[in-house]
C-alpha cells in the first residue's frame, strides 16, 4: 500500500506540474512568475503531505489510519554503557529541519545533549542513546521542569528494533533510520527517551508516555510536526490534550497504562476568516507551514454541500492570494460537491481515506478575471470541525 501511495502522489505532482506548465505559457512574465509559484505551492504540499492519513476524535468506522488506535509507548529509561561510546556527529536530516520548526532556531545556551551520569558511563558517554550518530548541533531544550529535549539523528534505532531497551553496542542494535528522540528528565541523570522516525512524527505516532510514580496514569509527550496547533490523546477512559509548544505537547493522562491503545488527533493552525451566511465561524489554515489535514473532521451530514459552498463564498476574498495581477473576485460563483468522485483523489493522495470521506470540494469561478484561465477559478477543500467549517486546501482546477 504505501508503494501505491508513493507512485499515486508522484503521479499527481507530474500532472500538476504539466497542467500548471501549459497553462501559464501563453501568460505576461508577471503571470507567469505568480502561477509557477503557485504550481510549485501545489506540487510541494502534496509532495510533503502524501500518503499522510490524520485521525478524528470522533468515532470512525473503516480500518484505521496512522495516529488511531496506536500503543502507548512506554519511555525507555536511559542506561549507561559497560564503556564509554561516542557517536558520530552529523548535521540535521533535512527532512526533520523541514518538518520542525523549532530545529531551525540557532543554538543556544540550555540546549545540548544532556549527560547521563550512570554506572560504568558517565561523561563522554553518549552510548545510552539507541542511535549510531546523532546532530549534536540540532539538539534541542524545548521544554523545562520538566526537561524535554529533541535530539536528531541520521541513524537510530526504534521501539520496532530489537535491543532498543539496551542501546549499546552489546546489543547489535543497526540503526537505520532518519528521525529523532525524546528524552525528559534532568541533566546527569535520571532520563527516559523514544525516539521516531520522521514518518512518525508526520503521521501522528510519535507519543510516548511517562508513568506517574503510583502507577495511576502519568503523562503523554507528542512530537508534532508545523502547522500543529493542539494535540489530543484519546483512550478509552482517558483524555489528554495539550497546545503544541516548540513542536512538542505535554499532556496528563489520568489512568492511562503504558501499552494502551490511544488515537493521537492534530488540531491544525487556523485563522478565523469570518462566518458563513447561517452564522458558522470559517476557519483557514491555507498558507499555514506544514501539515494542514483535517485532523479533527467530522462526518458530512444532508444540506453539507451546499452549505459550505456558501460558507466559501462569503469569505472568498480573504482565500485568494494576493498577488499581480489581482485577482477580482466580485460576483464570484462557488459549487460544493463530494470528495468522493474524480475531484477528490489529491484528498486522499494529501490526507487519507478519512479526509476524503469527511470534505467537501468547492469549484469557486472568477468571472471577472478574463486575463488567465487558470487564475479565474479556484478548488478549495473543506471540512467541518466542531469549530466550524475549516477550508485547509487547495487543489488542481
Amino acid at each position: 500500500m504505501p508503494d501505491f501511495r508513493d507512485q499515486l502522489g508522484r503521479e499527481l505532482r507530474h500532472a500538476g506540474e504539466r497542467r500548471w506548465s501549459e497553462r501559464t505559457r501563453a501568460f505576461s512574465a508577471g503571470a507567469v512568475a505568480a502561477m509557477a509559484g503557485a504550481a510549485v505551492a501545489i506540487a510541494i504540499a502534496v509532495a510533503v503531505v502524501l500518503s499522510l492519513r490524520p485521525p478524528s476524535s470522533t468515532e470512525q468506522t473503516g480500518s484505521p489510519g496512522p495516529g488511531e488506535n496506536m500503543v502507548l509507548q512506554p519511555a525507555i529509561p536511559a542506561r549507561g554503557c559497560s564503556t564509554a561510546r561516542m557517536l558520530a556527529a552529523t548535521s540535521t536530516p533535512r527532512s526533520l529541519s523541514s518538518m520542525l520548526g523549532v530545529l531551525r532556531r540557532p543554538q543556544r545556551e540550555p540546549d545540548g545533549l544532556p549527560v547521563l551520569n550512570a554506572p560504568g558511563g558517565g561523561a563522554g558517554d553518549e552510548g545510552w542513546l539507541p542511535a549510531a550518530s546523532i546532530a549534536f548541533r540540532g539538539v534541542r531544550l524545548v521544554q523545562q521542569r520538566p526537561n524535554i529535549w529533541i535530539v536528531p539523528s541520521r541513524a537510530l534505532a526504534t521501539a520496532d528494533d530489537a535491543g532498543f531497551s539496551s542501546p549499546c553496542p552489546s546489543s547489535r542494535v543497526e540503526p537505520s533510520h532518519a528521525g529523532a528522540c525524546l528524552v525528559t528528565g534532568i541533566a546527569g541523570g535520571p532520563l527516559s527517551l523514544g525516539c521516531f522516525t520522521t514518518k512518525d512524527i508526520e503521521e501522528g505516532r510519535a507519543a510516548m508516555f511517562v508513568g506517574s510514580p503510583d502507577g495511576n496514569g502519568g503523562e503523554g509527550i507528542v512530537l508534532a510536526p508545523d502547522g500543529v496547533r493542539d494535540v489530543e490523546v484519546i483512550a478509552r477512559d482517558v483524555h489528554g490534550a495539550g497546545g503544541a509548544v516548540n513542536n512538542v505537547a505535554l499532556m496528563p493522562l489520568r489512568g492511562a497504562r503504558a501499552g494502551e491503545r490511544v488515537r493521537v488527533v492534530f488540531v491544525p493552525q487556523a485563522r478565523r476568516v469570518g462566518r458563513a451566511p447561517d452564522g458558522v465561524p470559517v476557519w483557514s489554515s491555507l498558507g499555514v507551514r506544514g501539515r494542514t489535514c483535517p485532523g479533527d473532521a467530522l462526518p458530512l451530514r444532508r444540506g453539507d454541500r451546499a452549505a459550505i459552498a456558501a460558507a466559501a463564498l462569503q469569505v472568498i476574498a480573504k482565500l485568494v492570494p494576493r498577488g499581480r495581477p489581482p485577482i477580482d473576485t466580485r460576483g464570484a460563483v462557488a459549487r460544493g460537491h463530494s470528495a468522493g468522485g474524480g475531484d477528490g483523489a489529491p484528498v486522499q493522495a494529501m490526507c487519507g481515506r478519512l479526509a476524503r470521506e469527511r470534505s467537501v470540494v468547492v469549484d469557486a469561478r472568477f468571472p471577472q478575471v478574463r486575463f488567465s484561465a487558470a487564475l479565474s477559478h479556484a478548488v478549495y477543500y473543506v471540512s467541518r470541525e466542531p469549530r466550524g467549517w475549516l477550508v485547509w486546501g487547495i487543489g488542481p482546477g
